[in-house]
C-alpha cells in the first residue's frame, strides 16, 4: 500500500517498517549482486571478518572496555563494542550488526598484522584511567606484565610512534612499561 509517497505493508506500523529497513536493504543488495542472503546468526563472526581480520590480513582490533576486560583491568562488559579499524574512513560511527552495537574508530596509523597487537595495547594504556577498579600501581603492574609476555620490540614501537598519544607515552614511562620492550 502506498501512502503519501511511502510504502507500507499491511499491518506494519512506520516503526516496524523502519526496524526492518536494514534487513530489506541487505536482502536487496544480495539480490542485486545475485548472491544468496542469510540471517546473521553470529554477529561477532561478521564483525571480526569485516572490521578486524581476514584469513590473510589484520586491519583492526577490539579496544576500550572489551579489551581492558580481556587483560584484567576491569570487570566491565560493554553493551557497545569498540573497534579501531583501517576499514573506517570517518573519525567514528556507531553501527549495529545483528543485535550487537559496534563503535568504529579510525586508527591514527595504518593497522597491519605486525603492529595490531601493539596498537591495541597502546590504546588501552592511553585509556587505563577510565577503569577505576584497580589502583594506579596495580594497573601499571598488569600492563607491564602484559607487555613483557608479548615481548614487543623497540623497533616495532618506533614503527608506530605516529600513533602514540601523549598520555600513552607518559604512562609507558611512569609505569616502567617502556623498559619491557626488547632490543
Amino acid at each position: 500500500m502506498i501512502c503519501g509517497g511511502h510504502i507500507y505493508a499491511e499491518n506494519y506500523s512506520p516503526e516496524t517498517a523502519v526496524g526492518r529497513a536494514a534487513k530489506v536493504m541487505y536482502m536487496a543488495a544480495c539480490l542485486l549482486k545475485r548472491q544468496p542472503y542469510e540471517k546473521i546468526e553470529d554477529p561477532m563472526k561478521v564483525i571480526i571478518c569485516k572490521y578486524i581480520q581476514s584469513t590473510t590480513e589484520t586491519y583492526g582490533y577490539f579496544a576500550g572496555a572489551i579489551f581492558a576486560n580481556q587483560i584484567g583491568l576491569t570487570t566491565q562488559m560493554p553493551a557497545t563494542l569498540e573497534i579501531v579499524t583501517s576499514k573506517e574512513s570517518t573519525k567514528g560511527c556507531t553501527i549495529t550488526v545483528g543485535s550487537q552495537a559496534v563503535r568504529l574508530k579510525r586508527p591514527a596509523t595504518t593497522i597491519t598484522s605486525e603492529n595490531a597487537g601493539l596498537l591495541q595495547f597502546l590504546d588501552v594504556v592511553s585509556q587505563a584511567e577510565k577503569y577505576f577498579e584497580l589502583s594506579d600501581s596495580d594497573t601499571g603492574i598488569i600492563l607491564k606484565n602484559y607487555a613483557k609476555q608479548r615481548n614487543y620490540s623497540k623497533e616495532l614501537l618506533c614503527s608506530v610512534l605516529s600513533g602514540i598519544t601523549g598520555s600513552a607515552a607518559i604512562k609507558l614511562i611512569e609505569w616502567g612499561i617502556i623498559y619491557e620492550f626488547t632490543s
